[in-house]
């Protein structure tokens, strides 16, 4: 295994799970505060107990997606020095706005989970806005960076090197707002969408619960309208996949409703197909053409060697803290009367 193959691993192995985590947080704030204005303006209990237990899991997808994201952060140091030597003056401003964003949405997201009973309605539910704006916000910025890959500008070359650095230019590069606006209503649909799913499925089971009933009304909602959203934005450069991708999609769909397995097999392969099309043209080996490739902003061998002992280390430490902690709770269930 090169060095440029494991940097490009492992980093895909940490981007695949943090995106999940970070979709979510994304999108759960905005289905909390739509559920306690809900709660505000017609009284009923359903949407209190509602608010309060997407807030929990709003809380535990934030603290995982926070340390998914530090690892991330410290992974563009150490597995690509290259890039961040080359290009850290450039966009390390988003990445800056991205830090207070996401301090903000942990500081208003502790008030709305320990201020029920300390803080005014109103004051709670503008706690919840903020939260669900600066997440939002704390992407935008990542994408922001992300867009500025695909389009480098607010510089200059000089002997390949970068000069006249301009942040505010590298920011608002074009790629920044179809990339933001395609990023956000993608987490709003798929988080939407998810989370009716598991709403809808408990309601065959009992559909005279008023709980799971507004649930699944919010989620969809929230999911319907960003998927039309999107469909209708202005993302033109991703309009043939996602053309593609929504016909095959429908394809599948009706060919499991009419039982026909067999072409349904064919539209799951043309899905993987364009997973892997996407993924292969994704290998274009230029970051700055034709300077700085991506060869060379990789780390080198030894810092990623270090880096595969210490994650060894680490999984081998986690073995006896695990069972430390099954310990302690088992102890303390057991004094429990």
């Amino acid at each position: 295994m090169d060095d440029l193959f494991a940097a490009r691993s492992q980093m895909a192995m940490s981007l695949a799970f943090h995106i999940l985590f970070a979709a979510a947080g994304v999108a759960m704030p905005l289905l909390m505060v739509m559920a306690e204005w809900r709660w505000l303006r017609t009284g009923d209990q359903s949407y209190l107990t509602l608010t309060k237990r997407w807030s929990k899991g709003t809380a535990i997808l934030f603290a995982v997606g926070a340390v998914s994201g530090t690892v991330l952060s410290f992974e563009l140091g150490l597995l690509w020095p290259g890039f961040m030597k080359w290009a850290g003056a450039i966009i390390g401003m988003p990445f800056s706005l991205e830090g207070f964003a996401f301090f903000t949405e942990a500081i208003f997201l502790g008030i709305y989970l320990y201020g029920w009973q300390r803080v005014s309605p109103r004051m709670h539910l503008f706690a919840g806005v903020v939260v669900a704006v600066s997440g939002a916000a704390s992407a935008l910025f990542v994408v922001i960076a992300n867009g500025w890959m695909n389009t480098p500008t607010g510089f200059r070359l000089e002997n390949g090197q970068p000069v006249d650095i301009d942040p505010i230019a590298a920011m608002m590069n074009p790629a920044a707002f179809g990339q933001s606006v395609h990023m956000l209503l993608a987490a709003y649909a798929a988080t939407g969408f998810a989370v009716a799913g598991i709403h809808a499925f408990i309601l065959l089971r009992n559909n005279r619960s008023s709980f799971h009933r507004h649930a699944l009304e919010i989620a969809l909602l929230v999911g319907g309208v960003a998927a039309i959203r999107q469909a209708l934005s202005r993302s033109w450069w991703a309009w043939p996949l996602q053309i593609a991708t929504a016909g095959v999609a429908v394809g599948a769909i009706m060919t499991l409703w009419q039982r026909r397995f067999r072409v349904a097999r064919i539209y799951a392969a043309l899905q993987v197909t364009l997973i892997l099309w996407g993924w292969g043209y994704a290998q274009f080996p230029y970051l700055v053409v034709a300077d700085f490739t991506i060869h060379n902003s990789a780390a080198p061998i030894v810092t990623l060697r270090l880096l595969w002992i210490a994650l060894l280390a680490g999984t081998l430490l986690l073995f006896p803290s695990s069972y430390y902690l099954y310990r302690v709770f088992k102890t303390s269930e057991a004094k429990l009367p």
